[in-house]
């Protein structure tokens, strides 16, 4: 009898194999609910700090304008001897040596190899006030960027940062690395310019190398922006603006493509402005300015690159122009917009940058 009863209750203590898959099957669906969940949180917890990110540089950029004698706000590097003004600026205002193309600092544009190392990036003087020194001497003069190019600049890294964008830098698409390994930092700043396309010379029509006081609005106006968002603005935007008649998409041919953010959304990106606030909008498309032949803006010579000086969206802009509007849809030929003259320059509203 005693035997019995044990049995009985062992048998009573068991879980059957249905009850098993049961209780396995309602664990797969409770992880199949909640991992996306959790992947959303995620996500939106690496934004908020590439967000984060990108207000430290905008306040640091404004403290270096003001400490500046001309009140620059975006920094340029100190460059090499053929460029004392880096036309590569957009990338190399802060951050460390990038790998490039060839993932060799060595020999990289984006490196000390063109006097662009952590060293020579302004920002970072205001961001780390000690460690950022030249690496050491391998022999003679050569000095090893390797180095430089492991260094860990946490500002100028969004840890949502994978890789390309989506859209030209055939050799970023191609190296695989993620923008802060390849230019050395995950955002570019603003650098819109009018010019020829082998002019010697192109005027800053952006905060690039402006005094932040000749910004009219900086509210509106990008500082900087995540490297996702460099060329967001050629895409095609007929769903907001008449870009039926723009041929501002020099130097690349502007079309459908889709601008990958760095956070999963499209067209989506962690941007800056002039005043030191940031935000997370949609950037794509331009608004529209034409001029006619016989009346460009300084530095221009007739070709399409000049036709639009206005870029500008819903509640962004990258040029730093006057206007009466932030109109997006407006078409404009000669000097029929009031305030700006086109056949005498645009006052002076444009800096000229020599490369």
């Amino acid at each position: 009898m005693k035997k019995s009863i044990r049995r009985s209750t062992i048998h009573q203590g068991a879980f059957t194999l249905v009850e098993l898959l049961v209780v396995v099957s309602i664990i797969a669906l409770l992880i199949s609910i909640l991992l996306p969940s959790l992947s959303r949180a995620r996500q939106q917890a690496k934004q908020v700090a590439c967000l984060a990110n990108v207000r430290g540089l905008a306040q640091a950029a404004n403290t270096y304008a003001a400490d500046d004698r001309n009140e620059k706000i975006i920094p340029i590097a100190e460059g090499d001897t053929v460029h004392p003004q880096r036309h590569l600026a957009f990338a190399g205002f802060g951050g460390k040596s990038g790998l490039g193309v060839n993932k060799n600092a060595q020999n990289s544009n984006w490196s000390g190899n063109k006097l662009i190392a952590a060293y020579h990036r302004p920002l970072n003087h205001i961001l780390y006030k000690s460690g950022i020194g030249l690496p050491p001497v391998l022999f003679g003069t050569q000095r090893n960027w390797q180095i430089d190019a492991k260094l860990d600049l946490p500002n100028f890294k969004c840890p949502s940062d994978k890789g390309f964008s989506g859209y030209h830098f055939k050799g970023w698409r191609d190296s695989k690395l993620s923008g802060y390994d390849y230019f050395g930092t995950s955002y570019f700043t603003n650098p819109l310019f009018v010019g020829t396309q082998n002019a010697a010379f192109a005027s800053s029509n952006s905060m690039y190398q402006r005094p932040l006081s000749r910004t009219p609005n900086p509210t509106n106006t990008v500082m900087l922006n995540e490297a996702a968002a460099r060329f967001a603005f050629f895409a095609n935007n007929t769903e907001e603006y008449n870009q039926s008649n723009s041929q501002c998409g020099w130097p690349f041919s502007h079309g459908d493509f889709i601008a990958k953010g760095f956070h999963k959304k499209d067209f989506k990106f962690n941007v800056a402005f002039g005043d030191g606030h940031a935000s997370f909008i949609k950037i794509k498309g331009y608004g529209l300015v034409n001029f006619t032949l016989t009346s460009m803006p300084p530095g221009c010579t007739g070709i399409v690159s000049c036709d639009c000086i206005f870029v500008r969206g819903l509640g962004w802009q990258l040029d730093t122009l006057p206007a009466e509007t932030l109109d997006t849809t407006k078409e404009w030929a000669g000097n029929e917009r009031s305030g700006i003259s086109t056949s005498g320059g645009v006052g002076n509203e444009f800096e000229r940058v020599n490369f």
